[in-house]
């Protein structure tokens, strides 16, 4: 059997920027370097055809699904918050919501991350954010405890109101992860 790499070689994105202004989608875009990876995805997922995007990282093809839900084995699901340099902030004395609050004073962020696969391919792929209204949301649902989601889920996207970005209306999508069990 072919093992993928222990590494993610696809990111699940909620958002791109168009003009220089980030613009929130209603369906799953995922960017990756590998052509093989985004061919398959795009097969799995549907939407355009696999695509060039300008780029400052490696993962410069981009897939825009056809999908806002989309089934996936999850592997781990897990956040880090670190400091304004990128340290990891491993003060276990302090809540999420603790480290949220000094945020505001010390630049600290919340990257919570998803790792999965597409049931039917053996690529590895995540999903990444910084929002500190997901991780709160991940934590009341018990995403972190270990074990807590594992296996079939179901990771979607939905917009809700919009609020300014650099002075232009950003609707935040919301991003969930659920169990297939509780799913169904």
């Amino acid at each position: 059997m072919n093992h993928a790499p222990a590494t993610p070689v696809a990111r699940f994105r909620q958002s791109r920027i168009q003009d220089g202004i980030p613009a929130a989608l209603d369906h799953w875009r995922v960017t990756t370097a590998d052509p093989d990876v985004a061919s398959a995805i795009h097969s799995v997922l549907g939407g355009r055809t696999p695509a060039l995007w300008p780029s400052a990282s490696t993962d410069h093809l981009e897939v825009l699904t056809a999908t806002d839900a989309a089934d996936v084995l999850v592997e781990d699901v897990r956040y880090r918050v670190v400091g304004s340099d990128g340290a990891d902030l491993d003060d276990e004395r302090l809540t999420l919501a603790e480290h949220r609050g000094r945020a505001r004073t010390d630049r600290r962020r919340c990257i919570t991350t998803a790792i999965f696969r597409l049931p039917g391919l053996d690529h590895l792929c995540a999903f990444r954010s910084s929002s500190w209204d997901l991780a709160l949301r991940w934590q009341r649902d018990g995403l972190f405890a270990p074990a807590a989601v594992r296996g079939p889920a179901v990771l979607s996207i939905a917009g809700t109101p919009s609020r300014a970005t650099n002075g232009h209306p950003y609707p935040m999508p919301v991003v969930t992860l659920v169990p297939r069990a509780a799913a169904a």
